[in-house]
């Protein structure tokens, strides 16, 4: 069976290592446990079909398959063979489900930067850390108990004593009055260093969890609002105030904290709904997922229907036939599908992310695209107009230099032959006139039936304005998803940040 045993350098000549290897495979097996908890629980529930509304079977649906990737995952990093540093550390606990604490604490304990404390205090410091190790597992935790106040006597401000004596009389069930104040200590004298801040908040999470645990919930919400406080926003640590106000019956503020959590994580509606310690506000979450998978899914449907309409204009032109947006043209329909599941959690991620990229990308492209055709077309039309027009010129200038020319040569031939009838120079003058007019008049004619001609040729550019007009929808299908999206979006994070200055 995999394990994270092999992920702990052991040292096989120090004492308490054999119980290590089995606290590991015990904390492996606990992960693994809570993980198919989960995961079954959602499958359970997104068939009851009288317990809940179509929206949040929905939900339910999609947030086990992102429990299963999760978990898949966690196995993944544990199957590296990676020792559990800090870096691995907070990759895998941010992979665990979020409940509870203590689910966390099992990784970090395991971790060689936990147990190196224990050699600052001494050679016997560590061999005592193995038996205390050794001892987790038993019936009665006493002899671990014991242990760690022998080292707490000697050092009263020990961290890693005090969260492990703490973490064991949460696990036992035993003396849970002693716990807070012993993770209170903790938190008040975490390890100095690099992970100082990282083993301050392990300790102030699990001194929430303890406060909770003995019926003291008031004092666990302002625990979290202090972890809040110093590392900022946390779906984690909203999620467990959250959970905090829920069972201290505030209802408005149980809710707020919940709307934080949701602009990062809307995956926890459904482990929300699966969790007993927010059951006091389930209508809630119920009525604020069919109220925002509705809006989305409207949202979503008239993008999607633009998105098509878009697709039909570019098939019109042929433009699917491109690579690129026959690409475009599948992972529209990819998204579609998607659509079709009815998930809050689908909605939004198809609305803040994968809808705009596509619009952006794909809509662009082909408005470019035919931004470009018509152009192109345009430009076409102007040059053989021009051509047209260049070659009636060029007609007009070669009818001058020769038949033009020939006939003015005719012309004073005429005269030359009247002048030799001693025809009167008046005649003579009046019939060079006539023909010169005669000839202008017949270059009328012929530069009329040239140029009627050549318009018939001429193409109009008014027969581009189709064009136009589909670019031009285009462009407004592409700016109404964007600004549909957008506005979505804003009323997220709009009501979001009224919930964090409410808060």
């Amino acid at each position: 069976m995999t394990s994270i045993a092999r992920m702990i350098p052991l040292d096989r000549r120090e004492i308490g290592n054999t119980g290590l290897v089995r606290l590991s495979e015990q904390t492996y097996e606990s992960v693994q446990n809570s993980f198919e908890n989960v995961i079954r629980s959602m499958e359970l529930a997104s068939v009851a079909r009288d317990r809940y509304p179509d929206s949040a079977r929905a939900e339910l649906v999609n947030a086990t398959k992102y429990w299963r990737d999760r978990h898949e995952t966690f196995n993944a990093v544990i199957s590296s063979g990676k020792i559990l540093h800090i870096s691995t550390l907070e990759k895998l606990i941010a992979l665990v489900p979020p409940a509870p604490p203590e689910l966390r604490f099992s990784l970090i304990r395991l971790s060689p930067s936990f147990m190196a404390q224990f050699s600052e205090f001494g050679p016997d410091r560590l061999d005592i850390l193995g038996s205390v190790i050794s001892n987790f597992e038993r019936e009665s935790p006493s002899v671990a108990l014991n242990l760690l106040d022998h080292i707490l006597d000697g050092a009263p401000s020990f961290y890693a004593a005090l969260v492990l004596k703490g973490s064991l009389l949460l696990e036992s069930n035993e003396q849970l009055s002693e716990a807070p104040d012993l993770f209170n200590r903790a938190g008040e004298n975490p390890p100095r260093g690099e992970y100082h801040t990282f083993y301050k908040i392990a300790a102030l999470e699990l001194l929430a969890q303890s406060l909770i645990r003995v019926n003291r919930p008031g004092e666990a919400v302002s625990v979290y609002r202090r972890i809040l406080g110093i590392i900022g926003r946390s779906s984690l640590h909203d999620y467990h105030l959250t959970r905090a106000l829920s069972i201290t019956r505030k209802t408005t503020e149980a809710v707020e904290a919940f709307d934080n959590v949701l602009l990062t994580e809307p995956t926890y509606y459904a482990y929300a709904l699966m969790d007993d310690d927010v059951q006091f506000i389930h209508d809630q979450i119920i009525e604020r997922l069919e109220q925002s998978t509705g809006e989305w899914a409207e949202t979503i449907d008239k993008v999607i229907g633009m998105a098509d309409s878009v697709l039909t204009i570019a098939s019109e032109y042929e433009l699917t036939q491109h690579p690129a947006i026959a690409n475009g043209q599948r992972d529209l329909i990819n998204l579609q599908e998607s659509a079709h599941r009815g998930s809050y959690s689908v909605y939004r991620n198809l609305g803040l992310r994968l809808l705009p990229d596509w619009t952006r990308q794909y809509v662009n492209r082909i408005q470019e695209t035919l931004q470009n055709s018509f152009t192109a077309r345009r430009e076409s039309i102007k040059q053989y107009n021009e051509s047209l027009l260049n070659l009636n010129k060029e007609s007009r200038r070669q009818w001058i230099t020769s038949w033009g020319a020939i006939l003015f040569v005719l012309g004073l031939s005429v005269i030359v032959l009247l002048r030799a009838l001693q025809v009167s120079s008046a005649l003579t003058f009046v019939v060079f006139m006539t023909w010169i007019l005669g000839v202008f008049i017949y270059r009328l004619i012929v530069n009329h039936r040239i140029t009627k001609s050549v318009n018939k040729r001429m193409k109009d550019p008014d027969i581009l304005n189709s064009i136009k007009d589909d670019i031009n929808r285009v462009g407004q299908f592409r700016s109404e998803m964007l600004i549909m999206m957008e506005k979505a979006e804003e009323e997220v994070v709009g009501q979001t940040l009224e919930t964090k200055s409410v808060s």
